[in-house]
Parts: C-alpha cells; structure tokens; sequence
C-alpha cells in the first residue's frame, strides 16, 4: 500500500505517524497558549454524514476512521457514521452544509458532490460554501478488458477505436468514469461507445461475460481480477503507477494524458469555525496514519494521501477547470 503523508499545518516536516501524532498535540498545546481553542469541543457525539449507502467503499472509510479516534479517546464525546444516500450524494452533503457551523456534524465524501454534480444536475447548495477539513485518501482508476482480449496494450484499443469509430463498448457509470472515458475520447481523437453501469460490479459481471469491450474501474477491484487471471490492465489514469499495479503503465506513458482520480476528505459547513476546523483536522490525519487503519486501507488498495484542507479546495478549483469541457459537451 502506498501511503502519502502530506499533512502540513505548522508541523508539516514529521513523516512518521508517531512523530505526527506528536506533533498534533504540541500544536494543540501551542493553540491553547494562544487562547484560541475551544476547550469544551465537542459538547455530544459528533456526526459524520456519509451520502452513500452502508457498505459501500466510502462508508467503509469513513468508519474505519470514526473507530480509531474513538479507540484513541480522542474527543469526551463519540464520532458516530451517519448514512443519509439520494441524489449522487447531494442529499447528505445538503444536510451538512445546512447544519450548525459548531462542528458536530460533519461529512465524509469524495469531490463528485462538489465539482462534478452541479455541472449536470442542479444542487440545493453553493458547491463552493463549504470548509475542507483534511483530505484522508485517493484513489486510482484504470482501463481494463477481458483476459481473452485481442487488446494487450492502450495503443491497441486506440488504434481498434481509430478504425472503427463507435465500435469499442466501454463501460462507465459514475461522474469519474464518464470523465475518464471522454478524456480518452478527447485526447486520443476517437469515438468510443459508453455503456452506463450503476457501479464496478455489474460492470465487471458485464466485461468477464463478454458483453462488453473494456471498463474504466477502480484500481482496488481490477487489480483482484488481475491476479485471478481474468482482466488485461491496459492503462492506470493517474500520474504514477498504482501499488496495487505497480506492472501497469499509466496512460501518460503511453501517450495519452488521462487523469482521473478521486479524493475522500473530511468536511463541515461554511464558516466551521477555525479551532474546532483544526481540532478535528487533527484527530482525523492522526488516525488516518494508525497502523489500525494502514491495514484497513491496505485491503481495500486505497493510498492514504493525507492533506491540509486548503489542499482540497485548491484541487478541486483545478478539477473543475479540468472537467468543466468535459461535462459541457
């Protein structure tokens, strides 16, 4: 598993999760020297909204860190996962973005409800009145096709597309998935033909069935079928190879710049005021490095990619002028 430790604030240079966890309470200590913390934060658990279904890879992130800060004894009061599914997301991320700026209720969510949804759907919120707390993941997508594909490499499915414009079937289902497939199309000066799916399973039911030509998935499902034998990796959408296909080129490396990525990140409403916003931005990274949640991570082949929240926002200002064509279309 590749791990990622970029959290910054005023204790940036420690690399190791000790050293961070550390670190965190010397800044608390030096936050309360200046006056500025809220000693009596939280006043009652602490919900954290997640807008997807139970079970889903989101969730299981999510909860994975409400264990180990709640293990921790971090906070008086218990974190607790509250799911609250509709909308791609939007619903969940509305009652957040609605409730009290006290830091009580808080969400867990990747960007798609921020940059991508409101570009095809109206919101009942202002995407950008929000307050990111701390990144805590990404995750990597890749191109795959059936083992007994006449594709081994993205060239070939390229140059197969090229002479037969619309030919190639190619499944895609998420706003991540949709970007992936027309940045492709955009790139490499083809015409593919997307098949929309509710999600990686049905869409790789579909590809080892045969009834499709390729699907663009997370790396975390794909590498599985890799090591069973039943999926060729053409390509991985991201600047550098993934862990889990350490083997597999990116598609920058095969001549095509397609990158797609989502984040998970931790965040409340706008004007979250800026104690308990560091307060709970440190117990987030801290249990994001504990070795418990380093071994959830590694099951599910996701990278723990900590970063500040000012981090966030500024990726995603650049997702939006990224996709922003790409939706438009």
């Amino acid at each position: 598993m590749n791990v990622r430790r970029s959290f910054a604030r005023r204790c940036a240079a420690l690399l190791t999760a000790g050293a961070i966890v550390s670190a965190l309470a010397a800044c608390s200590a030096s936050t309360a020297d200046e006056g500025a913390a809220v000693s009596n934060f939280p006043t009652r658990p602490i919900d954290v909204v997640v807008p997807f279904p139970a079970g889903g890879s989101t969730d299981s992130v999510a909860r994975g860190l409400v264990d180990a800060i709640n293990k921790e004894g971090t906070f008086a009061h218990a974190l607790r996962v509250v799911n609250r599914e509709g909308g791609n997301g939007t619903i969940g991320v509305n009652e957040v973005l609605q409730s009290k700026a006290d830091g009580h209720t808080i969400g867990f969510v990747g960007p798609a409800p921020f940059v991508l949804q409101p570009f095809i759907s109206d919101v009942p919120y202002d995407p950008d009145a929000f307050t990111p707390v701390v990144q805590i993941t990404s995750v990597d997508y890749a191109i795959a096709v059936p083992a007994g594909s006449p594709y081994d490499t993205l060239e070939d499915l390229v140059d197969a597309a090229d002479a037969a414009p619309g030919s190639i079937s190619i499944a895609q289902g998420a706003l991540p998935y949709t970007i992936a497939v027309r940045m492709l199309e955009r790139e490499a000066d083809i015409k593919l033909n997307p098949v929309d799916f509710a999600g990686d399973a049905p869409a790789l039911t579909a590809l080892l069935g045969g009834n499709i030509d390729a699907m663009v998935g997370q790396t975390a499902g794909i590498a599985a079928q890799l090591d069973a034998g039943a999926v060729k990796v053409l390509a991985v959408l991201s600047t550098e190879r993934s862990s889990a296909l350490a083997d597999i080129p990116t598609a920058v490396e095969s001549g095509w710049e397609v990158l797609v990525n989502a984040n998970t990140f931790v965040f409340g409403p706008d004007a979250l005021q800026d104690d308990v916003t560091e307060e709970l931005s440190e117990a987030f990274a801290a249990a994001a490095l504990s070795g418990q949640f380093e071994e959830l991570m590694a099951g599910l082949a996701q990278t723990i990619d900590v970063q500040d929240g000012s981090q966030v926002r500024k990726q995603m200002a650049s997702d939006k002028e990224t996709f922003a064509p790409l939706l438009q279309q």
